[in-house]
């Protein structure tokens, strides 16, 4: 089935085939690569959209999405401050990729 999608990032309405929208019922959205501009994008999927889109045959995931990386800073790390930035900048420009 072909599916008329909205890109927010090029503003443009591709056609994409079901299987190239992918749905994660536990997390209520679906996504999709907009083939005209390339951007990822995510929408939210309330259960008449979902309904409508499991329907049409798109992929779904019936596991909530694991994040590759942690959503809250590990414990005992703080977050880079604005000079351990501008250090980092410099140590580039300069060639270096020593760590402390």
């Amino acid at each position: 089935m072909i599916l008329k999608v909205v890109c927010p990032e090029c503003g443009e309405s591709p056609n994409l085939n079901a299987d190239e929208v992918t749905l994660y019922i536990k997390d209520s959205f679906y996504r999709f690569t907009c083939p005209l501009c390339n951007s990822w994008v995510a929408k939210n999927a309330d259960e008449r959209i979902a309904a409508l889109l499991v329907a049409s045959g798109v992929i779904v995931v019936h596991e909530k999405l694991k994040l590759p990386y942690p959503e809250a800073i590990p414990e005992g790390l703080t977050p880079m401050s604005l000079d351990d930035i501008i250090d980092l900048y410099a140590d580039m420009d300069d060639g270096l990729t020593e760590a402390d």
